[in-house]
C-alpha cells in the first residue's frame, strides 16, 4: 500500500511539473467604466439601451481573466456554473474573451469584427457588464480580457 501511495505521489508531482507556468498576473479591473461608456455609446448608435457595471459580472469576470491567464489559453470552462457561482440569476448571459490585443479598446475593436462576438455586444436585453483585464507577461499572448454581460 505504502509502494502505491508512493507512486501515485510521484506521478502527481510529475504532473504538476508539465503544468505551464505563466508567472505573475495583475488583474486590471479599472477599465470597466471605460468598456461601460464605449459599448454604451456603440449600443446608442444602433438604438440600444445602456449598460451599467455590475459587481457579480466584474466578479465572474475576474475569475476567468486568472483562468485564462494563468492557462495562457482562451476557453468559457462552464460559463453558467461560474455566473451562478457569483449570483447571477438570469438566462440571458454573454461571454467574449480575447487574447493579445494591446489597449481594451483593441480588445472592443476585435469583438467588434467577429460576428458572434458582435451579437453579444448589440444584444438588446443586456442591461449591465463585468469587465477584467488580466496582464500575464510571461505568456504568449501577455493580455487577456474577459467581458461578461448579462440582463437584469
Amino acid at each position: 500500500m505504502k509502494i502505491l501511495l508512493a507512486t501515485a505521489l510521484a506521478l502527481l508531482v510529475s504532473a504538476c511539473a508539465l503544468l505551464p507556468d505563466s508567472g505573475p498576473v495583475t488583474i486590471e479591473r479599472g477599465h470597466a467604466q471605460d468598456m461601460a461608456r464605449m459599448l454604451s455609446q456603440y449600443r446608442a448608435e444602433r438604438g440600444l439601451p445602456a449598460l451599467r457595471v455590475d459587481t457579480s459580472l466584474m466578479a465572474a469576470a475576474e475569475e476567468q481573466a486568472r483562468t485564462v491567464a494563468g492557462r495562457d489559453r482562451l476557453a468559457h470552462g462552464n460559463f453558467t456554473g461560474r455566473i451562478h457561482r457569483h449570483g447571477v440569476d438570469t438566462d440571458h448571459a454573454f461571454e467574449n474573451l480575447a487574447a493579445g490585443d494591446p489597449t481594451p479598446q483593441a480588445a472592443l475593436a476585435t469583438w467588434k469584427a467577429s460576428p458572434d462576438h458582435h451579437r453579444a455586444l448589440i444584444s438588446p436585453a443586456s442591461t449591465r457588464i463585468g469587465y477584467v483585464r488580466a496582464l500575464a507577461p510571461q505568456t504568449r499572448h501577455r493580455t487577456f480580457d474577459v467581458l461578461v454581460l448579462a440582463s437584469d
